[in-house]
């Protein structure tokens, strides 16, 4: 079924959207100064769009009613958000620069061990082209980007054709520092996308050591692969500071069935291959800890319980994946 387009809206003002809000919407402000404070430094779909359908009296209805909700139930969603949407990235980061790291390790030992070899990992030679016959959309897209992958391109700088290194080195005077930078330093500069081609182009001798780092064999390459693809998007959309709490993996994204099998994940619960945020924190937890993410959980269920609001909880842990926090709790510590 095809969704039709939503029509342009007009701009309201602060004080129409707090008469929307309020007086045909019947939510319940209290305080309407600190109500306009919000609605100035939030983006409104993420403040209240982002939630409604957790506060509408009924849903289906299309004059959107919040009879019986408060402002300030969407400002503890929101800020509930913001929370585990930080704790989530903060997790993210370590396994980031924990792969970063493996990388360089492992393809320094094996082709950047002596000063004449420094920058052999510019050397196309030194990885591997993925083979374009039977691919996937995705092996696909790996193939075509071999050649534009960071290392081989050339950049333009005070009009001279330079490569990576030298575009970095006029950035960072940390890089600069080095006539021929190692490659744990030049690591640093790797955006998550390059990271994940790089790691697809390596040769099974380094990926081999790389993937046992991790608690992976070559044989299951391409669940590790999937992984880091799942974490990229939930890291993406953190970055981004979209609501992680609607987060669901991109369409275009198959996932591995060893994954499937491993993690009981259930990629087909809106009919595609989608995850929800809590089978995507399943497949983080196997390489960092969440347990600070858990803790803005409990914690949000105590403040709402205390509240009177625990009704709101359940729906938003559900929209998440599982309205149980129990279950939350099994995954996340």
């Amino acid at each position: 079924m095809t969704i039709p387009p939503i029509s342009t809206k007009d701009f309201k003002t602060i004080d129409e959207q707090i008469s929307l809000l309020q007086d045909i919407r019947s939510l319940k402000i209290n305080d309407v100064e600190i109500a306009k404070d919000h609605l100035r430094t939030k983006n409104y779909f993420d403040l209240i769009n982002g939630f409604e359908t957790l506060l509408l009296v009924d849903q289906n209805d299309k004059s959107k009613g919040y009879k019986a909700k408060n402002f300030n139930d969407f400002i503890y969603l929101y800020d509930f958000d913001r929370k585990i949407s930080k704790e989530i990235f903060s997790s993210i980061s370590v396994f980031e620069i924990k792969l970063k790291t493996s990388i360089a390790y492992h393809f320094t030992k094996q082709y950047c061990n002596n000063p004449t070899s420094t920058m052999e990992y510019l050397n196309r030679n030194n990885y591997i082209r993925p083979p374009m016959a039977s691919l996937t959309p995705r092996e696909r897209y790996l193939y075509n980007e071999f050649n534009d992958f960071i290392f081989f391109k050339t950049f333009t700088y005070n009009g001279l054709s330079v490569d990576y290194v030298e575009k970095q080195k006029s950035k960072f005077t940390y890089i600069n520092r080095y006539q021929f930078p190692p490659l744990w330093i030049i690591m640093k500069t790797l955006m998550f996308n390059d990271l994940f081609l790089m790691l697809n182009y390596l040769d099974s001798s380094v990926l081999k050591l790389i993937l046992a780092d991790f608690g992976y064999n070559l044989g299951d390459k391409k669940a590790f692969f999937n992984s880091v693809e799942v974490i990229k998007e939930l890291r993406n959309e953190c970055a981004h500071f979209q609501l992680i709490s609607r987060f669901r993996t991109s369409g275009r994204l198959p996932i591995n069935n060893h994954l499937i099998t491993t993690f009981s994940l259930n990629p087909k619960n809106l009919n595609t291959f989608r995850l929800s945020l809590y089978d995507s924190l399943k497949i983080l937890n196997q390489f960092v800890s969440t347990k600070n993410v858990i803790r803005e959980f409990l914690k949000f269920n105590i403040h709402m319980m205390i509240k009177n609001r625990r009704i709101i909880t359940i729906e938003i842990f559900d929209r998440m994946g599982t309205p149980s926090l129990k279950q939350w709790k099994k995954v996340l510590y």
